[in-house]
């Protein structure tokens, strides 16, 4: 059984809009009992229930990030940091000083770097990489995710062929006569190199989640939508059954596990409240960064270069008509604006095919992942189709001067977050943390303002048309994200029946001036009738099996 308690002299934003404010809590066995007005819960109070006065705090629901590579994050919270790194030269030295401290085989993994930001103008090779760290295997991923550059020893390790070829959906770069020169393009290039790099043991693996679950809870996170597939799923089971999940999961189907779910019998979404198998995840291009998202037109100055699809349009539409004919929504990852027309053209014709089953739309809640640049004529067919954007705001303020440069005019649709909600669209917002960030105030603070942290672009934010209302952007973390992945029963609203999911923030997050809400961060975490974070007087009982 666990805690109960009794939380009093709070203003607690419920998002129910049948009671959007309350003043007392009660919980039991992990859910809300009681909502309501002062004095509706004291009388729940009795011998062994900490009764908890929150002394006027604010109270919200506990928040989602709808789309987050967990393993991954935890992963990189132990590898070598290139966030924000302002040169190629300086990652050549902290490269090289890791490196120093190493033993001479030791691979190497680093993440984030970003060649936009450098002066040099160029991406890393393994050239590079070799004079810092000498002949040792190193990979390190470009903070997009879609490129790495490996050194030599870890190209030989992966026994990549001189001359041309490329896996299909990636690309490798080559020096004029064919011999790989360290740059990787997408998936199936990047895990050519990347396979070679030795496993941590699934203990290590669970070890690393468990602080990365630390990590979200201080920031009022308790659940997650997971992208890292099969890894995620078996480090989620890890922790499921050593009863330390503390995160509710919805954990995602890659392509090339789709018939292995299908013929195992997997009809989606299958799972427990804590740990869910969601739907397919396929990719329609690559992304901004390495200049490989699909694009109508090409991008500025580069007028051979349209992107890459990733998975081209026909196998996109057998696998989603595949999917839902076996239970299972599909979620697509779309950056360019051709790469969301084409994602968008197979939703519909999965639509007409469910219609002709008789499957109703809320049965299978498709989602597009990014809606990174959208033509002005397909925003309102997300909202004609049903199908949800899983949109990350970060997105919107990091890579604001990599759409100026490379999309040029086309940026008035980059992360049109408010235009797409005005025409009918459900967006639910993540980080697609270890790429940015999970802190959804990040977030929160760029859906608000359109800047960053510094204020860049300045007062009225990039594209401030954009900019979103508070509640707006809420809903995002909470209602939106739940109603995806069909937790709308259990999750993003504070009241009875519903898991007892919420947090206190350091600062009124709904009235605070808009420039410190990414400061923000939790006094006080509760996910499931638990507390997970934070000090305020409550005691836990026995922890959820």
């Amino acid at each position: 059984m666990s805690i109960h308690a009794v939380f009093v002299n709070g203003r607690i934003f419920t998002n129910d809009p049948a009671q959007p404010w309350a003043r007392e809590i009660a919980v039991r066995q992990g859910r809300f009992e009681a909502v309501g007005p002062e004095g509706s819960a004291q009388g729940l109070v009795g011998r062994g229930v900490p009764c908890v006065d929150l002394a006027d705090a604010l109270v919200l629901p506990g928040l989602c990030d709808s789309h987050i590579h967990f393993v991954n994050y935890a992963l990189s919270l132990q590898e070598l940091d290139l966030f924000e790194v302002p040169s190629l030269q300086a990652l050549k030295e902290r490269l090289g000083a890791l490196a120093a401290t190493l033993p001479p085989a030791a691979w190497i993994r680093g993440r984030g770097w970003d060649q936009n930001l450098w002066p040099e103008g160029r991406f890393p090779t393994r050239a590079d990489l070799d004079a810092a760290a000498g002949a040792r295997p190193v990979i390190l991923f470009a903070k997009s995710g879609h490129a790495a550059v490996a050194s030599s020893a870890a190209l030989q390790a992966a026994s990549l062929p001189a001359g041309s070829w490329s896996p299909a959906g990636g690309s490798i770069g080559r020096e004029p006569d064919g011999t790989p020169n360290g740059l990787l393009y997408e998936t199936p290039a990047i895990a050519l190199v990347a396979g070679q790099y030795p496993e941590p043991s699934p203990a290590a693996v669970a070890d690393a989640a468990l602080q990365a679950q630390r990590v979200l809870h201080a920031w009022g996170i308790t659940s997650v939508h997971d992208f890292d597939g099969k890894l995620g799923l078996t480090t989620f089971q890890r922790l499921l059954q050593q009863r330390q999940l503390r995160l509710r999961v919805v954990n995602h189907i890659a392509k090339e596990q789709l018939d292995d779910a299908i013929a195992f019998g997997v009809r989606g979404p299958l799972g427990n409240e804590w740990l869910r198998i969601g739907g397919l995840k396929m990719f329609a291009d690559g992304a901004l960064g390495p200049r490989t998202a699909l694009m109508i037109a090409p991008y500025e100055g580069e007028p051979d270069n349209y992107g890459l699809a990733v998975t081209d349009k026909e196998e996109m539409l057998e696998l989603a008509l595949q999917a839902t004919e076996h239970g299972i929504a599909s979620c697509v990852h779309a950056i360019g604006d051709r790469a969301n027309h084409d994602a968008l053209d197979v939703f519909e014709a999965v639509r007409r095919r469910e219609a002709e089953l008789g499957i109703p739309r809320a049965a299978r809640r498709h989602r597009i992942e990014h809606v990174q640049v959208i033509q002005a004529e397909d925003m309102p067919r997300l909202a004609a189709l049903d199908v949800a954007g899983a949109v990350q705001p970060i997105h919107a303020t990091q890579d604001m001067h990599l759409v100026d440069a490379h999309w040029g005019a086309r940026g008035v649709t980059a992360y049109a977050f408010r235009s797409l909600q005005a025409r009918g669209a459900r967006l639910a917002f993540g980080s697609d943390a270890p790429v940015e960030s999970p802190n959804p105030f990040v977030g929160l603070h760029a859906a608000v303002t359109r800047r960053r942290a510094d204020g860049t672009p300045g007062p009225e934010g990039w594209y401030p048309a954009q900019r979103l209302e508070r509640g707006a952007a809420l809903r995002g973390y909470t209602t939106d994200a739940a109603y995806l992945e069909g937790l709308d029963r259990l999750t993003g609203v504070i009241a009875p029946g519903y898991g007892a999911d919420f947090f206190v923030p350091d600062r009124d997050v709904l009235q605070c001036a808009a420039e410190e809400l990414w400061q923000a961060s939790s006094r006080l975490t509760v996910v499931g009738g638990l507390r997970v974070h934070g000090n305020l007087p409550l005691e836990n009982a026995e922890d959820p099996s």
